[in-house]
């Protein structure tokens, strides 16, 4: 079955752990910036499968056929390009400390 519901999908107006929403717009306004910053870093194809997902809402099979590869494919890039941004993004709040 598929667990879609209860995990937690990029939004550029949200994300775990960032304060995209906040009374403080300048708080949004840096983790705003941390996330485009860190999808920037991603290898080409990862960042378009990325936002083609959690962004745009396309399908796993959807994007596959678009990008001529195996639905696996696109779901081991997706696993992949969360965890590299999550470890970015980490790396970048430090930085912005």
């Amino acid at each position: 079955g598929r667990v879609r519901a209860s995990r937690m999908r990029l939004d550029p107006r949200g994300d775990a752990g960032l304060p995209l929403r906040s009374a403080d717009p300048e708080a949004a306004l840096i983790a705003r910036s941390l996330v485009w910053r860190a999808l920037d870093a991603l290898p080409p194809r990862r960042r378009a499968m990325l936002v083609m997902y959690e962004l745009d809402g396309a399908t796993i099979p959807a994007i596959a056929r678009l990008l001529g590869v195996a639905p696996v494919t696109v779901r081991w890039h997706l696993a992949r390009g969360r965890r590299e941004m999550a470890a970015l993004v980490r790396g970048m709040q430090g930085v912005e400390s």
